[in-house]
């Protein structure tokens, strides 16, 4: 647990002036979640394949009832936050010839049907810079 102290000063001999210093900035403003816990979720999310209705199960099991739109707030909360990362990564994949990518099809649950569906995930992309295959 992260424990942030801001103390208050006040002027004795200014009338009414008491100082604090801000609260840190948080990636959900006037949320109570973490930067900690969005990015847990996110991990989950795309590089474990969770989706966000099992991770509200996952988290109800634990005492922590949170719905699955909040969760989707939080990620585009945090899509928006990484956007930078994104644009770079673009323009990095577009600087080579070619590039291969997995795209080995994976079940995926259609919670509001209750039966699985076949999604694509797509695999970290391997650049290569020249030359045939």
């Amino acid at each position: 647990m992260l424990r942030t102290i801001r103390p208050k000063y006040a002027c004795r001999s200014c009338e009414g002036a008491i100082v604090q210093a801000p609260a840190p900035a948080r990636l959900v403003e006037g949320g109570m979640a973490t930067t900690a816990l969005i990015a847990h979720i996110a991990a989950a999310k795309y590089a474990w394949q969770s989706t966000l209705y099992r991770q509200t199960q996952i988290l109800a099991g634990q005492g922590v009832v949170v719905d699955r739109q909040t969760l989707a707030r939080w990620m585009g909360s945090a899509a928006w936050l990484v956007r930078g990362l994104y644009d770079l990564q673009l323009k990095t994949m577009h600087g080579f010839e070619r590039l291969f990518c997995d795209e080995t099809p994976m079940p995926v649950l259609d919670p509001g049907r209750g039966r699985m569906s076949i999604g694509v995930r797509l695999g970290p992309p391997i650049g290569i810079q020249k030359g045939p295959l």
